[in-house]
């Protein structure tokens, strides 16, 4: 993420609502990617959140639309009645919004509007309406939306009328147990998954991999190359998680995939080496804009952009050892995740597929 400053010249930072100098009230447009007053700038307003969810988008005084575009496309809330609730939700849209930046800054396109039948599962939709659980339409290619559902089970809810929810994506409708809101179960499920990273940020980058996957690789001549990298999507896919679930991956696994989740499946290495090539980015981005990278170590190709990585990486992991913190880069990119993350690329940039 690119460094921001208020027009005092005080560090500002994206979450932020109010300048902490000079006090001077702050939003953000999404698609110019800065901070604005628009109090004392004319043509933008507050999203509708600002004072729920502490929301600090705007919108263009040409929208209709109450919500700014990444509110918006929340369909499903968890039970407000809870209080822990409130705050959980706030989280999720705070982590999305974040997710939405790098999205927006490699000119990928977000649905501004939804386009989905409003078929809500659990919980209730943010007009404060009820819902018992329904399955999602289907959806053809040409009107692919993005939505989003938030949803509670009984394990956190035992007046939830699901049992269990699963962290997923299926035709555009991107499915967070809201409980990875919470710390402690984040955790929890980490370690009894054997995971060396779990993160919301990471469910939403992950799971708006498979979004990309059904807009930029189902329905284009990029499929076949596709295969060749990941494997055929079409293999079964309650099959191969069963396998993994019961197996495990193999023991080489580390030879062709970033993370051993990613072996389960082709879809499933699509998403986490999706997830990985926006962390990567974020967080190169990040580091130039505080002066740990010159910029052009980002902006030419794309070896030199993933050698840059390699490298900071390295110093990434050591920052936080000298703290006393886990490596928050405990991954391993071996020859032939770079070849997928250069299809990635390519695909991303509108390029001439490499691989």
């Amino acid at each position: 993420m690119k460094r921001f400053h208020c027009d005092c010249g005080n560090e500002i930072f994206f979450e932020n609502r109010f300048c902490n100098v000079c006090n001077n009230s702050l939003g953000f447009v999404p698609k110019q990617q800065l901070f604005i007053n628009p109090f004392t700038q004319t043509g933008y307003r507050f999203c509708s959140n600002y004072e729920s969810l502490q929301c600090n988008w705007l919108i263009h005084e040409s929208d209709s639309n109450p919500q700014c575009i990444a509110c918006r496309l929340t369909r499903i809330v968890p039970n407000l009645n809870k209080e822990n609730n409130w705050r959980r939700w706030e989280k999720l849209e705070v982590t999305k919004r974040r997710a939405f930046y790098t999205l927006l800054r490699l000119h990928l396109a977000i649905p501004d509007r939804i386009l989905l039948p409003q078929q809500p599962k659990n919980g209730q939709s943010q007009n404060g309406q009820s819902h018992n659980a329904q399955s999602t339409s289907q959806l053809h290619s040409e009107s692919l939306s993005l939505l989003f559902d938030f949803l509670e089970d009984q394990r956190s809810n035992p007046d939830s009328a699901l049992d269990f929810v699963y962290t997923g994506h299926a035709n555009g409708v991107v499915t967070i147990n809201v409980a990875e809101a919470d710390d402690s179960y984040r955790i929890a499920t980490q370690q009894c998954m054997h995971e060396p990273y779990r993160t919301l940020l990471g469910h939403f980058r992950h799971e708006l991999g498979h979004y990309y996957w059904s807009v930029v690789v189902k329905q284009d001549a990029t499929l076949h190359a596709f295969r060749e990298l990941f494997g055929d999507e079409r293999a079964d896919y309650a099959k191969t998680m069963q396998q993994f679930y019961t197996l495990g991956a193999s023991g080489d696994w580390q030879n062709r995939y970033i993370s051993a989740y990613a072996s389960s499946h082709p879809l499933e290495d699509w998403a986490e080496t999706w997830a990985h090539y926006l962390h990567i980015s974020d967080t190169l981005e990040t580091a130039c804009s505080f002066g740990l990278l010159p910029s052009d170590e980002i902006m030419g190709t794309f070896h030199r952009w993933l050698s840059a990585w390699m490298r900071f990486s390295v110093t990434f992991n050591a920052l936080n050892r000298s703290m006393g913190m886990d490596d928050p880069y405990p991954f391993v990119i071996g020859d032939m995740v770079k070849r997928k993350l250069q299809f990635i690329n390519c695909l991303v940039k509108g390029e001439p597929l490499a691989c």
